[in-house]
């Protein structure tokens, strides 16, 4: 899964370290960040998730696993999500940058995910504002368009990565 999160050329998702982890629809199962071992119970790190399989692969169920998995997260039916949906705040208070790949996406769409389970990438605020401490320049923006463009992948600029499941 790591590896497959590699090969987007986004040149600044490649700077974050990322832990892989699956998650796992059973109603006993822990918590997100429930134990110290969990990757999400530290935020010095990207966090891909690895959603339950879908009974189908329609848009319908992969809204029905990004809500899931955000509501374990957020601790709310309907996670909070800032103007833009890009970020999402958890249960703990901790804000992270949400992004949604999948199979559904067409090859050449930025969120395209070629495995078969959908994934969802969590990259922690803290780690974006260690490396821009006064914002995305719109520079460094540019630049990830640009190598998306170059790999033959368009990159869809609004609405945020959350936005695109959640809205038609």
């Amino acid at each position: 899964m790591v590896a497959a999160a590699r090969a987007v050329p986004c040149p600044f998702g490649r700077t974050v370290e990322v832990r892989a982890w699956s998650a796992t629809i059973e109603p006993d199962a822990a918590e997100p960040a429930a134990s110290a071992a969990h990757p999400l119970a530290d935020n010095a790190y990207g966090v891909l998730i690895a959603l339950p399989p879908t009974p189908s692969d329609s848009e319908q169920d992969l809204r029905a696993g990004v809500t899931w998995f955000l509501g374990r997260l957020t601790g709310r039916s309907r996670p909070f999500l800032d103007a833009q949906e890009w970020w999402v705040r958890a249960a703990d208070g901790r804000d992270w940058f949400v992004t949604v790949h999948s199979p559904l996406y067409p090859p050449e769409h930025s969120r395209h995910w070629p495995l078969p389970r959908p994934a969802v990438l969590l990259v922690p605020k803290r780690a974006i504002d260690e490396l821009f401490p006064a914002g995305i320049p719109i520079d460094v923006r540019k630049m990830v368009r640009s190598a998306f463009g170059r790999a033959g992948q368009r990159y869809p600029v609004v609405p945020g990565a959350v936005a695109s499941v959640f809205h038609d």
